[in-house]
């Protein structure tokens, strides 16, 4: 106890306090609220911890969750924790996360999931955790209700007493010099000589303490600040009020060492001054619970009103904060600084103001310009003249006049229509456009109305090159160009991509910018437009600001914030080596009120700064403020879905089953500073021919893969052209059916060959039998045409020889002999019917109509009643009343004909008949043909060789598959009956 009188003694005496408490100096910051309504399990948030891989975890009253910047994860009871209250987070050497909770112990979190918890059961003195905290050995403590657990290999264990000193709990820290220091109990401890003792010449007490970039050791307790530099302490007291419980603190990247003092707010301290954020609507500073600072410079508070993410204000902000004034006051058509820090303004409904020191006032009382009017132009010559366009009519004004006066009576444009575009040439001529497309040219006190080739479409920008060229940009019609006299329009076809201009702007070296709406910003060079838009960089296609400064990089106001691209980027494009940019972004991330840019051109102040005129008023920004994003985020896969199911991301090679058919991944990216601004790039191996750009997208899906192994690999990039460093991946490796393994493929190639053999084979076999199918109706045909030949030649021809021999006999006895002329005479007769029903046979069978077994049964009926009739016999017939009318082979035809012929010859020669009966029938699948006489018949004997007729009419109706049978009665007749079958194509 002596010592430590003696101690707080000299450090009384070293530091003697001062007269007054210091003042604390407020500073303008941005800030960004979330709160249930954007995501969060519960408003309070306790504490906030980055781990090792970007991702920033919340301990809330609800759960624990994960956030990227973008989206919240969320691990709550249901998903393994046992306790809704997370109280204490820590992260180990494996990375692993330490959860502590209120009356649910201790869990402990692996890839995404609650791998154990440990309760009292496991050694812990209590399930009420506060905090976590390493030994000197680098141990894990766990800061109970019930005391001090340290964890040994799988169970918690009482750590040694100290009897001298309290054992430090909380995160040890290493100063600059290699000094471990630790907190236990508010009491700060530095470990020395195997033990933790007190560091003389500072401060005992701490809850708080932190190592800033230049190792100098901080800490806090009650109402002073300290620090500790190279073995000296040097303490700061805090202002008056602000003093309180600090249970973290932490460094800022510009070395602001940042106060969360619990329920009073944040404070912080640099150059030797104390700072607080100025007061701000939504920003709640009497809630604030700890403090932290990411490593990208980010810092983050937790509060009972949620997390806010704060940093340094770079843009102030000018708005018509009055009660008394319209809302559309801060929607501002037109924007002028007339003096340092006086500007006017021309709001879209309002009139024109006079904004200074957050204060306003009318320009002037003339109810033209008041209120309800809306205020389009705002124009400086280079005599100081300002130029007001209105709804109500345009007015001249100088700074010095006490009242601004109107021209509008004098100009040459309907009573409706209103200036909203002004240029001055070198000369002192204006150049002037209305809202309904009239183009105005005022030289001194002339102004005159100049035909330009427009439609009416309303003018809204105007530029004029040094050489006196005019460009007129149109809401509707593209651009029109007066050069050396001539107009000529511009549009598409000269490669904008819309013509609906909102701005133009003659950069220092006289080249010509288009802001479009729609179509992004061009470039004109040469005789074309060269274009950049959303898919080239741009964060909008609507442009409606363009300017430069003193870097010469270009800026665009846009409907999604200010764009600033640099010199280099825009020295390409200028050279036409570049078309897609990476813009730095001003935007919402940066506290902007509103990302929608006017086309109210942007203005330099005296101060060096740009005022931006936006539809919720205008702000101003130091462009050197803005500086090249150089960073390369890391990149995250945090699901894997197979055929809709989860697939832990343990390991970096992935088996999977056969039959995955889809395969979606969930990746993240880590930028706080603007999270909306990432983009992402994807390729998976063996389907993707290269990298896919995937834009903000933060998935992707792949389906019928197949099976095999593939790589999955994403990158991020914030704009800037640079990607990560290295691409977040995982292996997978689908597991083919059996049907897709190489031992089946190999078995079907055999079997597909074989096939392939066989069918071959075969087909050859039939394309053999094809031929000698043809050979054989060739032959048949061959048969046929000698049949024929030959029934010619001998029914025909051996007929109508006989006809000439009995032709010289008649000649020979007409005179001496006429009576023997004339049986000569009749002998030719019947030769020559003879002849004439062979040759009607010989056409009957060679004629392709006739091949049916109809046509045959009708063909034979009429041959067997003139056969008969011609030898005086009498015929009866027995026909069915329909035949199938089949096809019927000429072959078959012609075996059929000539057997019955000759049975009809053998009756008519040897029967001694009256009568003679023709039958046909079907039965069985055959044709059966019975020829019967009634004659004299005969006794059924054994013919002599080559004396039986029978045989060869077996014979002939064999070679067709037919057969033939015979019986005779002595005294009544024959009867003789051929039978084929009709099923002739398988003959």
């Amino acid at each position: 106890m002596l010592s430590r009188l003696l101690a707080l003694c000299l450090l009384m005496a070293g530091h003697p306090a001062t007269a007054a408490s210091p003042v604390e100096e407020p500073v303008d910051m941005s800030f960004r609220n979330w709160t249930t309504r954007e995501g969060l399990l519960h408003d309070r948030v306790r504490t906030v911890l980055q781990t090792r891989d970007g991702f920033i975890w919340l301990a809330t009253d609800a759960g624990l969750l994960r956030f990227d910047g973008s989206s919240f994860k969320a691990f709550t009871v249901h998903d393994g924790l046992h306790a809704p209250v997370v109280s204490a987070l820590y992260e180990d050497a494996e990375g692993k996360l330490w959860i502590g909770t209120i009356g649910g112990g201790i869990s402990v979190m692996a890839y995404n999931r609650i791998e154990r918890t440990y309760t009292r059961t496991d050694g812990l003195p209590s399930e009420w955790i506060t905090g976590f905290g390493l030994n000197p050995e680098g141990r894990l403590l766990a800061n109970t209700w019930g005391g001090l657990a340290l964890f040994d290999h799988d169970h918690f264990i009482a750590p040694p007493k100290n009897e001298t000193e309290p054992e430090p709990i909380l995160p040890i820290a290493r100063d600059g010099e290699g000094t471990l220091w630790g907190i236990g109990h508010s009491c700060l401890r530095r470990w020395q000589d195997g033990q933790w003792k007190a560091d003389p010449g500072g401060t005992s007490n701490a809850t708080a303490m932190c190592v800033d970039h230049k190792g100098r050791l901080w800490a806090f307790f009650e109402d002073r600040l300290w620090c500790r530099d190279a073995g000296v302490w040097t303490s700061h007291e805090m202002p008056a009020g602000t003093g309180g419980l600090v249970n973290t603190l932490a460094e800022a990247p510009d070395g602001t060492i940042w106060i969360a003092v619990y329920r009073k707010g944040l404070h912080g301290f640099k150059d030797g001054r104390f700072i607080t954020p100025a007061p701000t609507p939504g920003y709640s500073p009497d809630l604030m619970e700890s403090v932290i600072v990411t490593r990208d410079g980010q810092i983050w508070l937790t509060s009972t009103y949620g997390l806010y993410r704060m940093s340094e204000q770079r843009i102030r902000f000018g708005i018509v904060d009055d009660p008394q004034a319209a809302r559309v006051s801060n929607n501002l058509g037109g924007l002028l600084e007339i003096s340092p820090g006086k500007f006017l303004l021309a709001t879209q409904g309002n009139g024109f103001l006079v904004w200074q020191d957050e204060r306003i006032s009318r320009l002037d009382e003339n109810p033209e310009l008041g209120p309800e009017v809306f205020g389009n132009l705002l124009y400086r010559t280079t005599d100081g003249t300002l130029w007001l366009g209105g709804a109500k009519g345009l007015y001249k004004w100088h700074p010095d006049q006490e009242s601004a006066v109107p021209i509008k009576q004098n100009l040459p444009i309907p009573d409706s229509a209103s200036i909203w575009a002004m240029e001055e040439t070198g000369d002192g001529t204006l150049w002037m456009g209305s809202t309904l497309g009239q183009l105005l040219r005022i030289r001194g006190d002339r102004i005159e109305k100049v035909e330009y080739g427009g439609r009416n479409e309303p003018i809204k920008a105007l530029a004029v090159e040094k050489d006196g060229t005019v460009w007129v940009g149109t809401r509707g019609n593209g651009l029109f160009r007066q050069k050396d006299g001539v107009w000529s329009r511009l549009g598409r076809e000269t490669g904008l991509l819309s013509e609906v201009i909102r701005t133009l702007y003659l950069d220092p070296d006289g080249h010509l910018w288009v802001g479009t709406d729609g179509g992004g910003v061009a470039l004109f060079r040469g005789d074309r437009f060269v274009p950049i838009s959303g898919e080239d960089g741009l964060p909008s296609d609507s442009v409606s600001q363009i300017t430069t400064d003193d870097r010469g990089w270009l800026w665009l106001g846009t409907h999604r914030g200010l764009a600033a691209i640099n010199r280099a980027e825009v020295d390409e494009v200028r050279q036409g080596r570049r078309t897609e940019v990476h813009p730095i972004l001003v935007n919402h991330s940066n506290g902007l009120l509103s990302e929608e840019c006017t086309i109210a051109p942007p203005v330099k102040c005296a101060d060096g700064s740009w005022a931006f005129a936006t539809v919720r008023g205008f702000f101003r920004l130091q462009p050197d403020d803005f500086q090249p994003d150089t960073s390369r985020p890391p990149v995250f896969l945090v699901k894997l879905l197979a055929n809709g199911n989860p697939v832990e991301l343990r390991e970096e090679k992935i088996q999977l089953p056969p039959g995955t058919e889809r395969l979606e991944f969930e990746y993240s990216g880590i930028f706080f500073k603007d999270p909306d601004r990432l983009k992402f790039r994807t390729q998976l191996t063996g389907l993707d021919s290269g990298w896919v750009q995937s834009g903000t997208r933060r998935s992707a899906e792949y389906r019928n893969p197949g099976p095999g192994t593939f790589r999955f690999e994403v990158q991020a990039s914030t704009g800037n052209g640079l990607w990560s460093e290295q691409p977040a991946f995982v292996e997978i490796m689908i597991a083919p059916h059996f049907w897709q393994t190489w031992w089946f493929r190999l078995g079907a190639v055999a079997i597909f060959a074989g096939t392939i053999v066989f069918l071959a084979r075969h087909a050859e076999r039939r394309r053999s039998a094809l031929r000698i199918e043809a050979l054989e109706r060739r032959q048949a045909v061959d048969n046929e045409r000698a049949r024929i030949a030959r029934d010619l030649h001998d029914d025909v021809g051996a007929s109508l020889t006989q006809v000439a021999l009995q032709s010289q006999l008649v000649e020979r006895n007409l005179i001496r002999r006429p009576e023997r002329a004339g049986e000569y005479l009749k002998e030719i007769f019947k030769t020559a019917r003879e002849t004439t029903r062979a040759l009607d046979e010989i056409v009957w069978a060679v004629n392709p109509t006739q091949d049916t077994l109809d046509n045959f049964v009708s063909f034979l009926g009429a041959f067997v009643q003139d056969y008969t009739r011609s030898a005086g016999l009498r015929s009866r017939f027995d026909v069915p009343e329909t035949v199938p009318a089949l096809a019927m082979p000429p072959t078959v035809r012609h075996h059929l004909y000539l057997a019955s012929k000759e049975i009809l010859h053998n009756v008519i020669k040897h029967a001694h008949a009256s009568e003679v009966s023709l039958k046909v029938t079907m039965n069985d699948g055959c044709c059966v043909i019975v020829i019967r006489d009634n004659g004299s018949g005969f006794v059924e004997a054994p013919a002599a060789v080559g004396a039986d007729g029978l045989l060869n009419l077996r014979s002939r109706l064999e070679q067709v598959r037919g057969t033939c049978s015979r019986s005779s009665t002595p005294g009544e007749g024959t009867s003789v009956e051929m039978r084929i079958p009709i099923d002739w194509d398988q003959g």
